[in-house]
């Protein structure tokens, strides 16, 4: 019951800052956005490539911004070409992946005012991290095939974020227009 009151508190937080977004701008203007942080780890000569393949494919997506710093979602990739038991030879890649969504960074810097620091305040909230684990492996040549099934696995998780926020500036443009027609 008590985390039933403190979610629909935190709800109506947020609705009050977008409410008060909403005077301030236009909705039209508005539009949903990702910080996205992509993250490789492997041999020099993979990495790359990979790094490229996925960034690529996440500037495609129109809503995206990459950053190194305070993301919002974060895509974090193992990357290896294993060998042969001897080491000769390359038999495919294998990407493992895992993608979060850092909700506390996001409400807290919806929710919270200017003047309250939102480091301080993370611990009074539990929140924490939406994440999925993936793995991917595929044939050498099928790398960027891959990379983008990472990006989509990723556009389909961010869907429901997409959707929430169309969500909020329908609720809000009609509220806007309530009170110009009183």
């Amino acid at each position: 019951m008590k985390k039933s009151y403190f979610l629909l508190f935190i709800l109506a937080l947020f609705l009050s800052s977008v409410a008060n977004l909403s005077f301030a701008a236009d909705t039209k203007n508005l539009h949903f956005s990702a910080r996205v942080k992509v993250a490789v780890k492997a041999d020099d000569d993979i990495k790359n490539t990979v790094t490229s393949y996925v960034n690529r494919e996440l500037r495609s997506l129109n809503y995206v911004e990459l950053v190194s710093n305070e993301p919002e979602w974060e895509i974090s990739i193992v990357a290896m070409a294993p060998k042969l038991i001897n080491g000769s030879n390359k038999i495919g890649v294998t990407l493992s992946t895992v993608i979060t969504h850092h909700v506390e960074k996001l409400m807290l810097s919806i929710m919270l005012k200017p003047e309250l620091k939102a480091d301080d305040m993370t611990s009074a909230f539990l929140w924490g991290s939406d994440t999925d684990h993936l793995l991917y492996v595929g044939a050498t040549d099928d790398l960027q095939n891959l990379c983008k099934d990472i990006v989509a696995e990723f556009d389909t998780k961010v869907e429901e974020n997409r959707k929430f926020w169309r969500q909020m500036i329908e609720s809000q443009t009609w509220f806007k227009d309530a009170i110009k027609r009183h």
